[in-house]
Parts: C-alpha cells; structure tokens; sequence
C-alpha cells in the first residue's frame, strides 16, 4: 500500500491505535523469502552479505541511504 497523506480538515480525529511511520524517500522493496523485486515487479540482485540474515517468509518495505540522496539510491539499485 501506497502513503497517502493525511487531512482531517477539522474532524478531530483520534489517531490512537494507528500505526504510522515517517514517509522515506526511498525505493519500495519486496523480499519474498529468498529474492528481491520492486513494486512494478523488477527483480533486483543485492550482495549476498546484504541479504544475510533475511527471513524466509515475505517483507515489504523501503531501500533508502539517507535524506535527500533518492537518486543515489536509485542509481545503487539499477546498477
């Protein structure tokens, strides 16, 4: 799923009990136990040492450097 963001425009509404983290600005990633791939389906080929230590079921998640470095992380990606 996609961040959205969020407006209350004046509902005051509780947010207790949402989970909610701070939007990176990264590169969507998906590990399905024993690959990479992006949201569109790509599949991506990370160092061995990288993915030590992975699980073997699914996450889904977000491969970033630091703040504004998006391209640098692209271009790690892509290469």
């Amino acid at each position: 799923m996609l961040a959205h963001k969020f407006e209350d425009k004046g509902k005051n509404t509780d947010p207790t009990g949402w989970y909610m983290s701070e939007k990176l600005d990264g590169v969507r990633c998906f590990w399905n136990g024993s690959q990479m791939y992006s949201r569109n389906g790509n599949r991506f080929f990370p160092p061995k040492w990288f993915t030590k230590g992975f699980p073997d079921s699914p996450l889904d998640g977000e491969l970033w450097t630091v703040r504004d470095n998006f391209q640098k992380c692209v271009s790690i990606v892509r290469k």
